[in-house]
């Protein structure tokens, strides 16, 4: 059987089986469908996003059952989100968010970019008489007002050769210049560069922020203390391997020693086998 079922589809039987109306001799009846040597802690450990879903569903039902004003949520979100300590240990917590300290390292760091911004040079501007035909002058300099963007003199050449000097005072009556398109020419002045780095300050982005406020619970600060606190629905651990886990090839236990040799898994594989994890995270089987 190929694995191409998502591990979000895995996760659902935890809920599922979570609010079945199983009773104990129910609960008693599928013991012996389980291996010999099963654990619903071990396997849990070995699986930690199952116990993951069933404490944001704990915490998703107990938010749920409050009564709070929106004022007092968005606050109790904020002060949330602001405690970096205990927002570092649910993070990296693999039954909580179940990010990697690496990660963390990385959001947090500080990202430089460089930027470089040149000067740019007119080349050339329309100047038009009050009663004549504009004219092309290529610069010398460019006078301007005390608020640096009108243009009061241009001084400058009548052709690019610059050989002949012109000089013009514009008082917007006499001469003035022409503000249309290609009456204006500039280009990037290479010399006059310069390289600075754009400095971004590091944070948690919004997807894992998003994630991180299903371990909150809304009529508390110390989430952390909480959060330890939900109990651990072993049956739903243990149902989740009948009902998905063995027929998928999920390993629910570590192999000993004589195991780590075994055949590795198989991309393909019958359902009725039986597997284990190495040291190195490798699947393998277990012998009948």
């Amino acid at each position: 059987m190929k694995k191409s079922l998502s591990y979000l589809l895995a996760l659902g039987t935890v809920a599922l089986t979570a609010c079945s109306s199983m009773d104990v001799s129910s609960s008693e009846s599928l013991v012996g469908n389980y291996p010999s040597d099963f654990n619903a802690v071990e396997y849990m450990a070995l699986h930690p996003g199952l116990r993951s879903l069933q404490i944001q569903d704990y915490v998703s039902a107990h938010n749920s059952s409050l009564t709070l004003e929106a004022d007092s949520v968005t606050a109790d979100s904020a002060a949330f989100m602001a405690d970096t300590a205990i927002l570092h240990q649910i993070y990296v917590n693999p039954y909580y968010a179940g990010y990697t300290e690496e990660l963390w390292a990385e959001d947090w760091s500080v990202s430089t970019t460089p930027v470089t911004t040149c000067g740019v040079d007119t080349v050339y501007v329309r100047v038009k008489p009050a009663n004549g035909t504009p004219v092309t002058v290529y610069l010398g300099s460019l006078t301007y007002a005390e608020d640096g963007k009108t243009i009061t003199k241009v001084d400058g050449y009548t052709d690019s050769t610059k050989t002949e000097e012109v000089s013009y005072e514009i008082d917007g009556t006499t001469y003035s210049i022409v503000k249309q398109l290609g009456s204006t020419k500039t280009v990037v002045d290479s010399t006059d560069c310069v390289t600075t780095q754009d400095t971004t300050a590091g944070g948690i982005p919004s997807d894992k922020k998003k994630r991180l406020l299903y371990f909150n619970f809304e009529d508390t600060r110390n989430d952390l203390v909480a959060l330890n606190t939900v109990p651990i629905d072993t049956f739903a651990i243990s149902s989740q391997y009948l009902m998905y886990g063995q027929a998928h090839g999920w390993a629910y236990r570590a192999c000993t020693d004589a195991e780590k040799a075994n055949p590795i898994q198989s991309e393909s594989y019958p359902m009725t086998k039986l597997y284990c994890v190495d040291d190195d995270d490798i699947i393998r089987e277990i012998a009948e």
